[in-house]
């Protein structure tokens, strides 16, 4: 009688072992949609596009940043008004403080004295250097495909002749821009040898002129 219990005692042990281990092995056994019911499937869908949506927004939210504007349906985010490429194209009027250059000869102290394109090129590149936001000359705004260079006893500024005295309009920080063109030994300096003369004046409302480009023929646009 005892060995029959404890044989039916084994067996029950046993019996349980074998229960819980299925039970932890169905837990492990990933969910096949196939085996799923319908209230579950639609619990899955309704998680996933829970999910999707989230990731819609978040990637709106990151084209707006990238784009500087709040974010619009489908990922497409509007941009009003002129934008800090439009400026750096010079393609739009700007306005600020800034600087008023203006170069002439100096008679005075040379006779034959000339502003020559390679003087320009050093009081523009200095003001660019000093953090310019934007320059003209002679009314002219300067973009990345304004030359300047001599022709006879003129001076071509992209497509227009152009004589002395060259004024030269900056946007941007004037006391940053006036300390670099003073320098010792610096631009003025060295134009003075030269026989130009330079005057510099600061202003609080430096407009400049937008910039009009011409129709182009190889440089094609990708998208």
């Amino acid at each position: 009688m005892r060995e029959t219990k404890w044989a039916l005692g084994l067996v029950m042990l046993v019996f349980g072992i074998l229960l819980t281990t299925q039970f932890r092995v169905q837990q492990l056994i990933p969910k096949d949609p196939g085996n799923l019911r319908a209230d579950d499937l639609a619990q899955e869908l309704k998680a996933t596009q829970a999910k999707l949506k989230a990731a819609e927004q978040a990637r709106d939210r990151l084209t707006a940043q990238l784009q500087g504007g709040p974010a619009g349906s489908g990922g497409i985010v509007p941009v009003a008004g002129p934008t800090s490429v439009d400026v750096l194209a010079g393609t739009v009027v700007v306005q600020g403080s800034g600087l008023i250059i203006t170069m002439t000869e100096d008679r005075e102290m040379s006779p034959k004295a000339r502003v020559h394109d390679e003087d320009l090129w050093r009081v523009l590149n200095e003001l660019l250097a000093s953090g310019a936001e934007g320059v003209a000359v002679n009314g002219q705004r300067l973009t990345s495909i304004s030359g300047i260079r001599d022709v006879g006893n003129r001076v071509m500024i992209y497509q227009t002749m152009t004589n002395s005295p060259f004024e030269i309009a900056a946007v941007g920080d004037p006391a940053v821009m006036e300390a670099a063109l003073r320098l010792r030994a610096g631009v003025v300096d060295l134009l003075s040898r030269y026989g130009v003369k330079v005057t510099i004046r600061r202003t609080d409302s430096v407009r400049l002129p937008a910039f009009t480009p011409p129709p182009f023929q190889y440089a094609k646009v990708l998208k």
